[in-house]
């Protein structure tokens, strides 16, 4: 009987492999014509980002460079001249209402032309409208988590005095990705730079690996992971998983389908998981660790409405993602599972933290409003 059974499980099995090489093989030539047929594409594929001691990264001035997406789509970005992800150069002057942006990949607008992101288009919408006085300050970058928002407002506070300042909280990654609760970060993830952590209650800052442009190489961290958490190899299978997949162009092309977040949703784990933050965001029980990171998130919240509230106006814009305003695809997912997941519920929490009422006492203003 198993005889019988292990050649139809080899050939379906073969079929499946084979199918994957042949679209991989597709898809990265396919990329290739694509490049090639650009011509010469300004800066291809070169980092724009430099390092920065007090938290990890920041873009370089006036530059100009080009990627490919997922789907194919040559994607072209510009910083201007005081290293924002804008296409408009800014002169810092007392006589305008200034506005700070702050956020990740969301915000700075991976995926789309610089003059397409939603903070140029609000600058667009703003002059056309004869707005001329107001100048948006786009200080996101991509894999910035909650801590480098403070460290970024705080740097920028500084040089730009800003009327006001703009929060895009993520669902997809500021649950998940806050602070350090391992031998490493979870976005540049060996980029030495200052984060929180909570000590006895009390929000602290860690400045150890400040300075520190490498502090491990990935085969250390590996190393060490395994030293400190040899009881939890599923931890460490997952990451590697995660790490293969990013390498694959058939995975970049269906890793937000259906089949993907099913899978994700069976392998999910205290620490790694292949769809983190979305679940952290929804889930109805938190885990212990997703716990200790909400905690650290208010805590977080409630120092830049302490530092900041005071001396201009906060606003937070919650950054939504796919299950949580997709009804069909919520139903085909985690709404298969109403008893451990809210599609809605963390919008009323984010809403919450950033409110005046819960952060009486702690700012003078707190953030004056929600969105």
């Amino acid at each position: 009987m198993i005889k019988k059974l292990l050649f139809p499980l080899l050939t379906v099995l073969i079929i499946i492999i084979s199918t994957f090489l042949i679209l991989e093989i597709f898809f990265k030539a396919q990329n290739y014509f694509i490049i090639k047929k650009g011509g010469n594409l300004k800066n291809y594929m070169i980092t724009p980002r430099i390092y920065n001691q007090d938290y990890g990264w920041e873009l370089k001035k006036n530059f100009e460079y080009t990627y490919l997406t997922a789907d194919s789509d040559i994607i072209k970005k510009k910083t201007n001249n005081l290293g924002l992800a804008s296409e408009f150069n800014l002169d810092i002057l007392n006589d305008k209402f200034k506005i700070l942006v702050i956020g990740d990949s969301f915000t700075e607008s991976l995926g789309v032309n610089t003059p397409n992101s939603w903070p140029n288009q609000l600058q667009k919408k703003l002059k056309e409208n004869l707005y001329n006085n107001v100048e948006i300050y786009n200080g996101a970058i991509a894999g910035y988590n909650l801590d480098q928002y403070y460290f970024r407002i705080k740097d920028l506070f500084q040089k730009i005095k800003p009327d006001m300042i703009i929060i895009g909280f993520a669902t997809a990654t500021d649950f998940y990705d806050v602070g350090k609760f391992n031998k490493y970060f979870v976005y540049g993830d060996n980029i030495g730079r200052n984060y929180f952590e909570v000590i006895n209650g009390e929000l602290n800052i860690n400045t150890n690996l400040n300075s520190i442009e490498n502090f491990a190489t990935k085969y250390q961290l590996i190393e060490n992971f395994k030293k400190t958490n040899p009881q939890d190899k599923e931890i460490e299978l997952l990451q590697s998983i995660k790490e293969l997949l990013h390498t694959s162009s058939v995975y970049e092309r269906i890793k937000k389908s259906t089949l993907i977040v099913k899978i994700a949703m069976s392998l999910r784990n205290n620490e790694r998981s292949l769809w983190p933050s979305t679940e952290i965001g929804i889930a109805k029980e938190n885990t212990p660790l997703e716990k200790k990171k909400i905690n650290l998130i208010k805590k977080i919240f409630e120092k830049i409405s302490y530092e900041f509230g005071a001396k201009t106006d906060l606003f937070l814009i919650h950054i939504p993602y796919k299950v949580e305003v997709d009804k069909k695809f919520w139903s085909k997912t985690f709404g298969k599972h109403p008893e451990k997941f809210d599609q809605s519920g963390w919008i009323a929490q984010v809403k919450n933290w950033a409110s005046k009422e819960s952060h009486k006492g702690v700012g003078k203003k707190g953030f004056v409003g929600v969105v």
